[in-house]
């Protein structure tokens, strides 16, 4: 006759594995929204103002790293429910397979092929999502900061090997 006061528990049905792409089917930008204002505070920043260069661009690499951060937390509850959701009929790219599927963990700890897929793909997320969550606010992204984005990313995953597999 009471009712039960516990927090309801995330049950890995809850979660819809991608069948053809992670970044479109499995991140949804609106719940990286604060996030990419965050990131777009820092980047509409003046470089040569109050703020030392290097403590902008500490607090831009910071900002890209929360992202990717949040970005894999989805990927560790999609690995969970990879057990019982994934299919061989699936279109996904051989590099999200290995990085999504519980089934390629071994291909994921001994290879490194299917990585650079994966931080490209995520770097135009991040690219694509940015400009779209912000509208006419945001700042123009070109292929120098693709680039450099892309390079931020490559250092903290070789720096962080383990995190991303």
């Amino acid at each position: 006759h009471l009712l039960s006061s516990t927090p309801p528990i995330l049950k890995i049905h809850d979660i819809r594995f991608p069948k053809t792409d992670f970044f479109v089917e499995s991140l949804s930008i609106w719940s990286f929204k604060e996030l990419f204002q965050e990131l777009h505070n820092v980047l509409k920043m003046e470089i040569g103002g109050d703020i030392p260069r290097q403590k902008l661009l500490t607090a831009r690499d910071k900002k890209i790293k929360g992202l990717v951060l949040k970005v894999m937390d989805t990927v560790y509850l999609l690995r969970e429910a990879s057990i019982e959701q994934y299919r061989e009929s699936f279109s996904l790219s051989a590099a999200q397979k290995v990085w999504l599927c519980h089934d390629k963990s071994h291909e994921r700890e001994n290879t490194d092929l299917w990585l650079n897929d994966i931080i490209h793909d995520m770097t135009r997320w991040l690219n694509n999502a940015y400009s779209k969550s912000l509208g006419d606010m945001k700042i123009l992204l070109g292929d120098e900061e693709f680039n450099e984005i892309k390079k931020i990313i490559n250092q903290w995953v070789a720096d962080n090997k383990e995190f991303l597999r």
